[in-house]
């Protein structure tokens, strides 16, 4: 697939969000079985790395080439690297080499990016399936059919697996079995990925409303009404709530900052275009890129603009942010590591293509790109 014709469907798929238009024999699978790694670093969808980051980029650690987009952030676990690409492969790589371990076969393109908990990595599917395949062996141990594309990532906690679809549901899914706990209908798409924190589940609907659940019932706790429509899920920092909002018709884009007790909006921030990329938090500002082509930062508690740092194209993907860095990609083709404090740029990398969201461990940094390639970078 072209860079062009990508670029065209991810399009195609924000239009549809603002027009609103099985093996029961496996082990459990605790919370607390093993490392976890899911978009956004965590279930707050932070995007904060506690790990060591990339302050110089010595050179390519290696490249693993797939057939299409690598539009997914990468999960690392157990010094595997899984993945997904539009050419509809769920893949593992070996982290240390970027030799292939295994590849896992969809029914359509995969814009979800997994989430890897107790041996097993959740991928979810244009197709309408949420996957759970053996992290070791990518071997299947179930599947969940819903009525809808999921491009959202799947969130896990307490041995549940929990994940939007297009068909308006966030699902709550048994992570041993596949078997569906309960459902929430929200009537419109569940394009992005839910949060957690505090026992209550976060998530957002192409109707504009941000909705909070009871993350073991899916009973609704209570709902904030806005007047345009998501474009990114929420991120969880400190009690407070951060999303995205589009107003299609001026077509500027707005960031809320919402008290998770009181309900009360504190602050808003407006851009000149919309924002898909899903914010991160560090030090008490909030960064995230824009279709203007420019990353953002601002101050949480204030809503006050601190810098913004331009690139030559737009900004899809989500930004990571490790050793006080915030890592990130722009249609420019470049990666960028600038200050998070400064906003100062300290390295750039140019890839095949349009970047995607990175993420970072053990000092290496990977991402993936339109030119279908995944890089690890140290």
């Amino acid at each position: 697939m072209s860079r062009v014709k990508a670029f065209l469907v991810i399009c195609l798929m924000i239009l549809l969000l603002l027009a609103g238009c099985r093996d029961d024999n496996n082990p459990a699978l605790p919370s607390s079985a093993g490392p976890q790694a899911m978009f956004g670093a965590n279930l707050q969808r932070t995007g904060l790395y506690e790990t060591e980051g990339v302050n110089e980029v010595e050179g390519v650690k290696w490249r693993f080439q797939t057939g299409e987009w690598v539009f997914t952030t990468p999960a690392i676990v157990d010094e595997s690297v899984y993945f997904g690409s539009y050419d509809g492969n769920l893949y593992a790589v070996a982290a240390a080499t970027g030799a292939e371990e295994w590849r896992f076969a969809t029914g359509d393109v995969i814009v979800s990016s997994p989430a890897v908990a107790g041996g097993s990595v959740y991928v979810g599917g244009v197709d309408g399936n949420l996957y759970a395949l053996d992290a070791a062996t990518g071997e299947e141990r179930w599947r969940f059919a819903t009525q809808g594309a999921i491009t959202g990532s799947p969130a896990v906690s307490n041995g549940v697996v929990y994940v939007g679809s297009d068909d308006g549901h966030l699902y709550a899914v048994d992570a041993r079995t596949g078997q569906p706990a309960w459902q929430f209908d929200t009537g419109e798409v569940i394009a992005f990925s839910p949060a957690i924190a505090d026992g209550v589940l976060y998530t957002g609907s192409a109707n504009g409303i941000l909705y909070a659940l009871e993350v073991e019932t899916g009973q609704e706790v209570w709902r904030l009404e806005t007047e345009e429509s998501m474009t990114t899920g929420p991120v969880i920092h400190e009690g407070r709530l951060y999303f995205f909002t589009t107003r299609p018709a001026q077509g500027t884009g707005i960031l809320y900052a919402v008290d998770a007790q009181s309900h009360a909006v504190l602050w808003q921030f407006s851009t000149p275009n919309e924002n898909f990329s899903s914010p991160a938090i560090a030090n008490d500002v909030i960064y995230w890129g824009s279709l203007d082509g420019n990353l953002y930062a601002v101050d949480i508690r204030t809503g006050e603009a601190r810098w913004q740092f331009p690139t030559q194209g737009v900004v899809f993907g989500a930004p990571a942010v490790a050793d006080r860095i915030v890592y990130f990609g722009s249609f420019d083709q470049y990666l960028y590591a600038v200050d998070a404090h400064t906003g100062q740029q300290k390295w750039r990398f140019l890839t095949g293509g349009g970047v995607s969201s990175p993420a970072v461990s053990n000092g290496v940094l990977y991402v993936g790109s339109d030119d279908g390639v995944l890089y690890a970078l140290h």
